[in-house]
């Protein structure tokens, strides 16, 4: 019996032990509820206690932070995304244990519990915004949807244009996180952007017609109303007869199915009750306008016609296409009465304006022959203003293909003015250098050129033959400088020397004999030199041909004795080319650049008196370099090209830098 006792008294101990072991667990599950909340649950303690508080809970969150009310359960709003060591402790002071467990958890405070939510606005556009609360601070969303639509902010509203299955993502991003939230979605849009309607004529007198949806939808209201107050049924057709003539608007109004939203489509049909299918041209010229009618339905066509023009003379007409002149320029009313044989009357109304005539324009086109085939030549139009001032109006690059070398050339549209044209082979034809730059009427000058004065009628047989240069080549060799104006005073030493003007880049300078044969030519460089050599000995003179400028020639002789002038300089001054006599400087010479403007390729000719080293830069007008190469010149003339096909359109400094000095020249990219 004893034996059974303490078995007894042992078996109760224990289920004691357990049960205060069951008690005291402290195990707890820890839920995510989004954008850092997390709620704490005890695992054995899910109902209310006393208020003696026999059993106590403690909660520690990992942050810092902890929860002392003694309940079983705990919320905690995390400020910072990461890993959490999350603890309880519960006290249970009936069965006399405490006992604590801790569990790690990662909080995301951008991580969202719930579903995107969608608002209808109407028309196709809803209203997005993510179902947790998301209160701005330091969250920034985006949004994306899967018609190739995006938006910005913690809510956006997007318009979709037809009917279908939709995506549309939400991406929220906090202090180091980051998530993504989809919602999958049909949506039927309200907007009937393909909303529009026919009509056609049922009868003609009284006038009706049938009006009829393109794409109707049943699930669609419809509203007609006719301007002149009429209104149709509520269905996806109607009829109306109208009891006048002339133009009238139809409006069609849909709503969807919910009313939230409503859009319409109008048209303006032409009420003809005699069915006279007709249309009123019109065509003017300053204050004369000109009619006529077209029959679209030649089988009613009207038999007698009454025109009225207000404001106009003839006030009225009976002709068929009258024509009519106004007192002034505006915008008037001519108003047609048609009648057919069974004597119905019909009214077309027909608004117009007159405007000032477009100023008379004219072409001017000829032909360019420069006695060789197989050529490009570029040919520049020159206008002349009231005031006598010459201005490069523009250009045409022609071929020139027969035996002989001709090409042809149009200018076209061209304002009542005074014109020159000028033609010259394109830098790299083969003959550039054998046929100088020649004006209409075979002038090697402007001033000697034939004017085209283009004032009642196309001018025709503008034909330029360029004048060959002829050059048996020698020792001879000629150069100088062109400036603007004279230069400053120098002193130096007691002697007075006269310095260098600003110099002038692109003037072209023709070499002619004494006799006023064509030899040669060329264009000054950026810095204002040019050059002739392998000249025969002989008596020549040269000049600059400057628009605006009346050339002066120099006339010089190279012999055995003085073979070489190197300081034939030039001085265009306010109203004339003159000679001045300023020696040269420096060792290298820009001798040209082409073309410019440039599209493509962009060719450099220098003349270098000795072997230099130099830097090429390409810089635009805000001083940044887009180009910089480094070559070595040879001594004598050299030809370097620079690629300007990607380089975008607008004006360039060229610069050429060697040690000792520096040329710059303008160059203009054309588009």
């Amino acid at each position: 019996m004893k034996t059974k006792l303490k078995l007894l008294m042992a078996v109760a101990l224990l289920l004691v032990a357990y049960a205060a072991r069951s008690q005291c667990n402290a195990a707890f599950t820890a839920t995510d509820n989004g954008l850092g909340n997390i709620q704490l649950q005890s695992v054995n303690y899910v109902g209310n206690f006393d208020s003696a508080n026999t059993i106590m809970f403690q909660w520690a969150f990992g942050d810092g932070t902890f929860d002392t009310t003694v309940l079983p359960r705990a919320s905690h709003l995390y400020a910072n995304s990461g890993t959490y060591n999350m603890c309880l402790t519960v006290i249970d002071l009936i069965h006399s244990c405490t006992v604590q467990q801790c569990d790690t958890h990662s909080v995301n405070l951008c991580t969202q519990s719930s579903a995107i939510a969608l608002e209808p606005v109407g028309f196709g556009e809803y209203l997005f915004s993510p179902a947790a609360n998301i209160s701005g601070g330091s969250y920034t969303g985006t949004w994306s949807f899967s018609d190739g639509g995006t938006a910005s902010g913690l809510t956006a509203t997007h318009q979709f244009t037809s009917d279908g299955l939709y995506n549309v993502c939400f991406n929220v991003a906090g202090p180091g996180c980051l998530d993504t939230t989809c919602r999958l979605d049909t949506l039927v849009m309200c907007h009937p952007f393909n909303l529009d309607f026919t009509y056609h004529t049922v009868s003609t007198n009284p006038y009706t017609a049938e009006f009829v949806v393109t794409n109707p939808n049943p699930s669609y209201h419809y509203d007609w109303i006719s301007s002149d107050g009429s209104y149709g049924p509520t269905a996806d057709s109607t009829q109306f007869t109208f009891n006048h003539n002339g133009p009238d608007t139809v409006t069609l109004l849909v709503a969807s199915g919910a009313f939230t939203c409503v859009d319409s489509v109008k048209h303006i049909i032409n009420v003809d009750r005699c069915d006279l299918l007709l249309h009123v041209n019109e065509n003017s010229n300053g204050t004369t306008a000109n009619f006529n009618v077209s029959l679209i339905d030649s089988s009613h066509a009207p038999v007698t016609y009454l025109w009225s023009f207000p404001g106009g003379s003839p006030p009225s007409s009976i002709n068929v296409s009258p024509s009519v002149t106004f007192t002034s320029l505006g915008t008037y009313i001519a108003t047609l009465y048609a009648s057919t044989q069974s004597g119905c009357t019909d009214t077309l109304y027909n608004t117009f304006t007159l405007t000032p005539p477009p100023p008379p324009a004219y072409n001017i086109q000829g032909q360019v022959t420069a006695g060789t085939s197989s050529e490009q030549a570029v040919v520049y139009l020159i206008v002349q203003d009231n005031t006598g001032h010459l201005t490069l109006f523009d250009s045409t690059v022609i071929h020139l293909y027969d035996s002989i070398g001709t090409g042809y050339y149009t200018f076209y549209n061209l304002p009542v003015n005074t014109y020159y044209v000028k033609a010259a082979l394109a830098i790299g034809s083969q003959h550039y250098a054998n046929y100088l730059p020649t004006y209409y009427n075979n002038a090697l000058n402007w001033v000697d050129a034939t004017a085209v004065d283009l004032t009642s009628g196309d001018a025709n047989g503008i034909d330029i033959t360029l004048v060959e240069g002829v050059n048996p080549g020698g020792p001879g060799f000629v150069g100088g400088y062109v400036d603007q104006g004279a230069g400053m005073a120098l002193h130096q030493g007691g002697n007075i020397f006269r310095s260098l003007g600003d110099p002038l880049a692109g003037v072209q300078i023709n070499l002619v004999t004494s006799a006023d044969e064509a030899v040669a030519y060329t264009y000054t460089d950026a810095a204002g030199y040019y050059q002739f050599s392998n000249l025969a000995y002989g008596s020549y003179k040269i000049y600059a041909d400057q628009l605006n400028k009346t050339p002066v020639p120099i006339p010089f002789t190279l012999s055995p004795s003085d073979s070489a002038i190197a300081d034939l300089n030039i001085s265009i001054n306010s109203d004339s080319a003159t000679a001045t006599g300023i020696s040269d400087i420096g060792v290298i010479a820009i001798q040209g650049v082409y073309p410019n403007p440039v599209i493509n390729i962009l060719e450099v000719l220098i003349n270098s008196k000795q072997e230099n080293n130099a830097t090429i830069k390409l810089v635009d007008i805000l001083g940044r370099t887009i180009i910089t190469r480094n070559t070595k010149l040879a001594s004598g003339n050299n030809k370097l090209e620079v690629d300007m096909e990607k380089i975008p359109a607008g004006i360039y400094q060229l610069i050429i830098q060697t040690n000792s000095q520096q040329r710059s020249f303008k160059v203009l990219r054309a588009k």
